[in-house]
């Protein structure tokens, strides 16, 4: 069964982009936002990966959340299936696609996202911390060295040979949120007892890739991008410094 922090933590950081205003702008209508980020996509997140319903159903008590904090989770989740029932948010020539520019206007989607922020402030913050160090580490190289591996990247972008990441916005999405890339590195890289050398190579790899450009549809593009050249370089230097070699043996 998944750990009640995970649980926790995967909810919330749905939550947040909800309750995030300035995300949704930069995500919705200056596509700043490298990731898949849509409206359906961000609902998916909560309600299906996140498994909200049954979360407030069947693990709230177990879980020994308080009278506020379930209450708000499940105020919420009625005014969002009350919100996604308003046919004024969707397209006029394709109902069942949700118009997210009329959403960001929406007084009572500014409501949702307050409701969401309740949320957030009565969970506080609540971090996940894996019991096996040396898993998540291996983890983090192993979403790495995929980086390193331009033939790799080539069978699964160019010749369709391989099927795994389908485009590279699903493996920055993947060392992100599935490793939680910036919280290793911010919170407990020390704490994991790395080498100084160890951490400036694993910085400065995670600096080049919020330089890269996901945006860009076409993989054979990225592919010889030059930012794209750099990362898979700095992704080497993170390999060697860890003898990723010996360490996934």
């Amino acid at each position: 069964m998944i750990k009640k922090n995970l649980w926790i933590k995967n909810i919330l950081g749905s939550l947040q982009r909800i309750a995030n205003r300035d995300y949704q702008e930069r995500a919705w209508r200056r596509n700043e936002v490298y990731y898949p980020c849509s409206f359906e996509e961000m609902m998916c997140k909560l309600f299906d990966d996140s498994c909200l319903n049954e979360f407030i159903n069947e693990k709230a008590d177990e879980f020994g959340l308080s009278l506020k904090q379930k209450t708000a989770l499940s105020d919420f989740v009625y005014a969002i299936d009350k919100y996604i029932d308003n046919t004024e948010i969707y397209t006029i020539n394709a109902p069942f696609c949700i118009d997210e520019s009329k959403v960001l206007d929406d007084p009572e989607w500014h409501k949702i996202q307050k409701m969401a922020q309740k949320v957030l402030d009565f969970f506080g913050k609540i971090k996940y911390q894996p019991e096996d160090k040396e898993w998540w580490l291996q983890y983090i190289l192993y979403q790495i060295a995929a980086y390193s591996n331009e033939d790799q990247q080539r069978r699964m972008w160019i010749d369709k040979s391989e099927i795994f990441w389908s485009t590279p916005l699903d493996m920055y999405e993947c060392l992100y949120t599935g490793c939680e890339f910036d919280y290793f590195i911010d919170e407990y890289a020390q704490k994991f007892d790395l080498t100084e050398v160890q951490i400036v190579c694993l910085e400065r790899f995670r600096s080049q890739l919020n330089k890269t450009p996901f945006k860009i549809t076409n993989p054979e593009n990225v592919l010889s991008n030059p930012d794209w050249q750099k990362l898979q370089v700095l992704a080497h230097e993170v390999l060697e410094v860890f003898e990723y070699s010996k360490f996934k043996n």
